[in-house]
C-alpha cells in the first residue's frame, strides 16, 4: 500500500506541474492545458477535461498566462494607434522568427505556437503544393499526435492497473495473490515511466519537425 500511496503522489504532482493557468481580465482563474495563442485567439483544453471539447477565447479577454515551468505571458491591453494600424501591414515581415521558448515562434509582431505553424504551412502549400512540405506536414502531425496519446494513454493505464492492483492486494490474503498484485503494480509503474520517456522523445522530433516547417515556410515566402 506504501507503494500505491507513493505512485498516486508521483503521478499528481506529474499531473500538477503539466498544467498552464490562465487569468482572465473578468477575475476567472482557470486551470488548463494550452493549446495554441495566435493572433486574436487562445485555445485551450480545461485541466480537469483534458478529454473534453476544445475551449476557445478572445485574445483581449486574458490578462496573463502562468505556464506549468513557471514562466508567464501577460498579454496588456494597447492604446489605439490608428495611424501606426494603417501602416503595420506594410511594414509586417512575411517571415516566421524562433522565439527563446521552445514551440514558440514570433510572426508579424505576435507568438504563436508550434500547430500555428503547421496551420499557416498547410495553408501555404495549398498554393505551392510541394512534396517536401508535404512530408513534413504529415510529419509533424504524426508525432504531435504520438506524444499526446503516448503520454496521457500511458498515465491512464499506469494509474487504472495500479489501482485495480492496489484493490486485489487489499482483498486477498494469499501469498501468490499478493505477488501477482505486486508484480502488476510494479509493471504499471514501468508502464507509467517508459510513457513519459517515450512522449518526451516524441516531443522533441515534433518540435524538430516544426523548425524545419519554418524554414520551409520562410523559404516559400521569399519569392
Amino acid at each position: 500500500m506504501k507503494l500505491f500511496y507513493v505512485f498516486l503522489i508521483i503521478l499528481i504532482h506529474h499531473l500538477a506541474i503539466s498544467q498552464d493557468t490562465i487569468f482572465k481580465r473578468s477575475g476567472d482563474i482557470i486551470s488548463a492545458k494550452i493549446i495554441e495563442i495566435n493572433i486574436k485567439e487562445i485555445s485551450y483544453k480545461r485541466a480537469d477535461l483534458i478529454d473534453g471539447p476544445l475551449f476557445i477565447c478572445d485574445k483581449h479577454d486574458i490578462k496573463k498566462i502562468k505556464y506549468f515551468n513557471g514562466q508567464v505571458d501577460s498579454f496588456p491591453i494597447k492604446k489605439d494607434e490608428p495611424l501606426a494600424k494603417n501602416l503595420l501591414p506594410a511594414t509586417m515581415s512575411p517571415f516566421i522568427k524562433e522565439s527563446y521558448r521552445k514551440g514558440k515562434y514570433m510572426f508579424q509582431g505576435n507568438q504563436i505556437s508550434d500547430y500555428r505553424v503547421y496551420f499557416l504551412l498547410s495553408e501555404k502549400n495549398r498554393i505551392v503544393n510541394n512534396k517536401e512540405i508535404t512530408m513534413e506536414l504529415d510529419n509533424y502531425k504524426r508525432y504531435r499526435t504520438l506524444q499526446y496519446a503516448v503520454g496521457f494513454g500511458g498515465a491512464g493505464l499506469a494509474a487504472a492497473s495500479f489501482y485495480g492492483a492496489s484493490l486485489s492486494l487489499s482483498g486477498t490474503s494469499s501469498v501468490q495473490g499478493e505477488n501477482i498484485g505486486t508484480v502488476v503494480m510494479l509493471s504499471s509503474v514501468g508502464v507509467f515511466v517508459t510513457s513519459q520517456v517515450l512522449s518526451a522523445i516524441y516531443k522533441k522530433k515534433r518540435l524538430a519537425s516544426a523548425n524545419k516547417m519554418v524554414l520551409l515556410y520562410n523559404q516559400f515566402s521569399i519569392n
